[in-house]
């Protein structure tokens, strides 16, 4: 008999420590997840709290971004998006051309003839009295310069303008197009190590 009540207790023994275990377990980790839902709710109230410093664009009607690829008349750009980190915009766009679609280029206007009209315009300014002061647009460094579909290459930066919300849409059809050779700058190579 006292044989068969310590075989029991061999058995009862682990299954109650097993018993015990989970029972604990399952406290600890309930509590765990209480302080986990608590984390994630304070977290969730700083992320509301940094949105109201971006403030969301409702609309855009033009979108920046790097020629990637040129088939016919459709151009794929690589955009860059808005300064909110809170919207997920596509980021891949597909520009179709039509004939109505106006291609221009920004060139950078000869720096003498800039100068001299930066020159005039201060001049003009100083004329004018200040309680008569109108903000005149003072010169450009570009010049608007107008170019066919074949002039856009792989690799330019261009602003697509749309005549529709184009915030949320990864194609649409370009009313305006403005390019510029600028290019994202070169990083040099890292140092090599010794």
């Amino acid at each position: 008999m006292e044989e068969n009540k310590l075989g029991a207790m061999k058995i009862v023994t682990p299954i109650a420590t097993l018993i015990i275990g989970v029972v604990v377990g399952f406290i600890i980790g309930a509590g765990q997840s209480g302080s986990s839902n608590a984390e994630v709710a304070r977290l969730q109230a700083q992320i509301e709290t940094a949105k109201k410093f971006f403030p969301s664009i409702p609309e855009m009607h033009s979108v920046p971004g790097t020629i990637k690829s040129i088939s016919g008349d459709t151009i794929i750009i690589e955009s860059i998006n808005t300064a909110n980190p809170f919207e997920v915009l596509p980021v891949e766009r597909v520009i179709t051309i039509t004939h109505d679609t106006k291609i221009v280029f920004f060139e950078q206007k000869d720096q003498a003839v800039f100068q001299k009209e930066i020159v005039e315009f201060s001049k003009m300014i100083k004329t004018i009295p200040s309680e008569n002061m109108i903000s005149g647009r003072p010169p450009l460094a570009f010049i608007e310069k107008v170019i066919t579909q074949s002039d856009l290459k792989e690799g330019m930066t261009v602003n697509v303008e749309a005549a529709e919300n184009v915030k949320e849409k990864a194609s649409f059809v370009a009313v305006k197009i403005t390019a510029s050779t600028t290019m994202a700058p070169v990083m040099p190579p890292a140092p090599q190590a010794l």
